[in-house]
């Protein structure tokens, strides 16, 4: 039998332009990363076919920056709740403008040079910590915003998809080439998810509402969207 001691506090109204901002950004984000999938897939090493990746993690940052001012709660009894969510975010973020510098650099540095002259500058020193130091920071920051939105029961699906699409994501070196594209394109889907749900929410309730009235529409618009 559930109490209002169960029930966390409903997150604080946000203004629309907030709200607004968020979901252009995770709409667009996805977008992004949805029509660099086919360019991965095949391999493509266009620079113009490229651009979508490129802007991918720029639109993601915002993003994260606009659904986490949607979902931080005030108060002393939100601690948990908004650590974690800060966390996650400034983890993603940082990762996220890491990999933009990486995806800019290999798609209108590299992709111009001889292969062979490409290689080896992959394979310089400082290239390859930066590439796995940025890699960790997105995966564990992907996982820890993700499981923060599972915690506040934000468009449900949506961020369960985030948070088991965030490591298979990033296995480049591991998985197909093709699959991992697969993989990212379904952490884009969700994010177009989250980008609809803000922009159909009850502005009254700054597109998020109560816990339980926001996991319903979050719910609505995955079947209806």
């Amino acid at each position: 039998m559930s109490t209002d001691r169960d029930t966390p506090p409903s997150p604080p109204a946000v203004e629309p332009r907030t709200r607004l901002a968020a979901a252009a950004a995770s709409i667009a984000g996805g977008a992004a990363v949805l029509l660099d999938a086919p360019v991965d897939i095949a391999g493509s090493e266009n620079a113009v076919l490229n651009t979508a990746g490129v802007a991918a993690p720029v639109l993601a940052v915002l993003a994260v920056a606009g659904i986490t001012a949607c979902l931080r709660r005030p108060g002393p009894l939100a601690g948990p709740g908004n650590r974690l969510l800060d966390l996650g975010a400034l983890a993603n973020i940082v990762g996220l403008v890491l990999l933009t510098g990486i995806e800019f650099s290999r798609v209108y540095v590299l992709f111009p040079l001889d292969e062979p002259v490409r290689d080896a500058l992959a394979d310089s020193a400082p290239t390859m910590p930066a590439v796995y130091t940025a890699g960790i920071l997105y995966v564990a920051g992907s996982m820890l915003f993700a499981t923060a939105l599972v915690r506040e029961r934000f468009v449900p699906v949506a961020s369960w998809l985030l948070l088991l699409m965030a490591l298979p994501g990033t296995l480049v070196d591991v998985l197909p080439l093709a699959l991992v594209a697969v993989f990212q394109a379904v952490a884009g889907a969700a994010f177009v998810l989250v980008g609809v749900h803000l922009l159909r929410a009850d502005r009254d309730r700054a597109g998020l509402g109560d816990h339980g009235t926001g996991a319903g529409v979050g719910k609505a618009t995955v079947v209806t969207g």
